[in-house]
């Protein structure tokens, strides 16, 4: 006798803190940071609220770590390039990846 199916099965991908962090960005960008909970980020995981305790704190720590993970996609000047062309590319880099994580600068009422 066969066993039945229970249709395609997901391989589960193991939590880590970068994985914690990268899917609190992906609940960030799509709802704001006020839709960053424990419960909405363990959700986007696919893990059981508790489970994101062992690789963060609490939230402020989850927030600490977007942000910084957000500030690291801004492209850093080049070394020995001209310096107002490498200041220029980092501010349009700055604009362009605070735009796509709107959330990581709440100005003018935004949040």
């Amino acid at each position: 006798m066969s066993r039945p199916t229970r249709g395609p099965t997901r391989e589960r991908v193991p939590l880590s803190r970068d994985r914690v962090l990268s899917g609190a960005i992906t609940v960030a960008d799509a709802g704001g940071i006020g839709g960053l909970t424990i419960r909405t980020l363990a959700q986007e995981l696919g893990v059981k609220p508790m489970s994101v305790y062992h690789y963060v704190a609490n939230k402020n720590e989850i927030i600490d770590g977007v942000v910084d993970l957000v500030h690291a996609e801004i492209d850093l000047p080049a070394p020995g390039g001209d310096w107002r062309s490498e200041m220029r590319r980092r501010a349009h880099s700055a604009r362009r990846v605070l735009g796509n994580h709107s959330w990581a600068t709440p100005c003018c009422g935004r949040a």
